[in-house]
């Protein structure tokens, strides 16, 4: 929970990378991600226009057996818009 909310913490603060070594040391030392941590991550990615991050993370997120909330779908489709690449998230959200 303690890495959690730093984590969340350096995303209101738009700090990318803070956020990003962070959660790499989190998942790191085994600790599993929550649905809502992965939110904020694609939030920050997404707003600073990392969509590869924004990929890997969703990715994460499916594969871990976490199904997306409506909030989180709408942040990757504002990644994707802010990207101008919708037919990319197309076959994003068909897998």
């Amino acid at each position: 929970v303690t890495y959690e909310v730093v984590i969340i913490s350096c995303c209101h603060l738009n700090d990318e990378r803070r956020a990003g070594v962070l959660f790499e040391e989190m998942m790191r030392l085994g600790q599993t991600p929550t649905p809502n941590l992965y939110h904020y991550m694609i939030l920050l990615h997404g707003r600073n226009g990392n969509l590869s991050a924004v990929e890997d993370l969703y990715q994460g997120l499916r594969a871990s057996g976490i199904q997306p909330e409506l909030s989180t779908f709408r942040a990757v489709h504002r990644a994707y818009c802010r990207a101008s690449v919708l037919d990319k998230m197309e076959l994003q959200f068909e897998a």
